[in-house]
């Protein structure tokens, strides 16, 4: 009877995998050798064979393979070989039926507990492989952090940093998209500054306002996800519509001692993507992005105007001299373009210098857009601002100046009461190596074309040492 169910749990499980069936055709094996054994004992005088131990190794392999279950399994068979001599009226019947009982009972009594301790045994066996490889788990983050950590500090660009941070990211945490939000020093709002997406999709929310950052900095991270679309903005607010089609979201504050900053989100399709492990190295990876992120603000805040979000004089500093020696060794050209905003010490005292640093502000915005990529615009004081063109020639800076005059002149700029000013700007050009050979002469020479083009009349553009090249608005 034993015999044949071990053949149906074979049958039954080859269809589970090959892993079963191999489980259950080793133990069909066990009860064959149980069978043989079994056989040996009755044909050498039953329950008091000498061979009567073998049938104990029956017992202790399926303990060891199978634990509880099987070893008593193993063991009743056993017992029921031992209970075949208690029959009456066989020919194997022995008259001493009741030791042949009591050695039934220790067969079950010792197969029971061979399979409690290989149980035991088992259980502890899994739970050393499972702390194991928890800590090749933990020990395989540390490496990864460490790693992320030092690609993160060797990067200068804040946007770099950031795009090879997230696509790490996306390794270390299951997501179709991870996206970061930065506030700037004085406003409120968090802007997204750098995403990645692994899916093709884009995010469609770029803006986060002080209310809907409230729940996140308050809990310092969120998670949720949801499987039908009503759901979704009563669970998340602001963060489920950053992503189409997401439906788990899980968010972390990015902060220092006393304020959050910024924020990292990531988004799956799926519901239920995010684990409570997932939760923890969010948050942990957002703690290791911090200082990298606040390096880089502050190294690009010592080199920037805030006023106008220009480069300031310091950097400026740096890059001229660094393009005039690029210019002398290659022979390449380079023109630098100052400008002075017109009759500006007029507006702070007319309309006050909130007024002036509105328009200040506005124009830094008009150059950024209006210069090229290769060009470096920075506020070199007060009312003045210079762009400095590496490979362009005198001629080739003019139309980009005369394109800033115009732009200037022709646009109207909001104060902070709501009233509106016109501005005009006077622009001077010098060149290398037409007006020097060093920066002092390229500046000196700028200045002087500056100073021409305001005694001049200003709202005009003047090349340092061609008066025929004279550009003025005709009034």
């Amino acid at each position: 009877m034993i015999f044949v169910l071990g053949i149906v749990a074979v049958v039954r499980t080859e269809k589970r995998g090959s892993l079963q069936a191999i489980k259950s055709a080793n133990l069909l094996t066990l009860l064959l050798v149980m069978k043989i054994c079994g056989l040996i004992v009755a044909v050498t005088g039953g329950p008091s064979s000498k061979f009567t131990g073998i049938l104990y190794v029956p017992i202790f392999l399926a303990a060891l393979f199978y634990s509880l279950p099987g070893s008593v399994l193993a063991g009743a068979s056993a017992a029921s070989f031992i209970l075949l001599f208690t029959l009456p009226g066989t020919s194997f019947a022995v008259k001493d039926q009741e030791g042949a009982l009591t050695l039934a009972g220790v067969f079950l009594l010792v197969s029971l507990i061979a399979g409690i301790f290989s149980q035991r045994l088992t259980y502890a066996a899994r739970q050393a492989t499972r702390r194991a490889q928890a800590q090749q788990q933990r020990a395989a983050e540390f490496e990864w952090f460490m790693d992320t950590s030092v690609m993160m500090e060797s990067l200068q660009s804040l946007e770099t940093m950031l795009s090879a941070a997230l696509l790490r990211l996306q390794e270390l945490i299951p997501c179709d998209t991870a996206a970061v939000f930065l506030r700037d020093y004085e406003g409120l709002e968090m802007q997204l500054v750098e995403y990645s997406s692994n899916c093709g999709e884009k995010p469609v929310k770029f803006l986060l306002t002080h209310e809907e950052q409230e729940p996140l900095r308050l809990a310092g991270y969120t998670v949720a996800s949801w499987s039908d679309s009503t759901a979704s903005a009563q669970e998340m607010g602001a963060f489920c519509d950053i992503v189409p089609g997401a439906r788990s979201v899980m968010a972390a504050t990015l902060r220092t001692l006393d304020d959050v900053f910024g924020a990292i989100i990531v988004t799956a399709k799926e519901p239920g993507a995010f684990t409570e492990r997932h939760r923890e190295l969010l948050l942990q990876f957002a703690r290791h992005v911090v200082y990298p992120i606040q390096r880089i603000r502050l190294q690009a805040l010592s080199v920037t105007d805030i006023l106008t979000g220009l480069n300031n004089q310091r950097a400026f500093r740096g890059r001229i001299k660094d393009e005039v020696k690029r210019s002398q060794r290659y022979g390449h050209p380079l023109s630098l373009i100052l400008l002075d905003l017109d009759h500006f010490k007029r507006v702070n005292d007319t309309l006050g210098h909130p007024a002036g640093d509105a328009i200040l502000s506005q124009v830094g915005a008009m150059l950024r857009r209006r210069s090229r990529g290769s060009d470096f615009v920075a506020r070199y004081g007060g009312e003045e601002m210079a762009v400095l063109c590496p490979e362009t020639r005198p001629e080739e800076a003019l139309i980009l100046a005369e394109r800033i005059r115009e732009a200037i002149a022709g646009r109207t700029f909001t104060l902070p009461d709501g009233g509106k000013h016109h501005i005009t700007v006077s622009l001077g050009i010098a060149s290398l190596p037409a007006n020097g050979s060093g920066e002092s002469m390229l500046v000196e020479a700028a200045d002087q074309a500056l100073y021409a083009a305001k005694s001049r009349g200003r709202d005009q553009v003047q090349i340092a040492g061609s008066p025929a090249r004279l550009v003025a608005k005709q009034r």
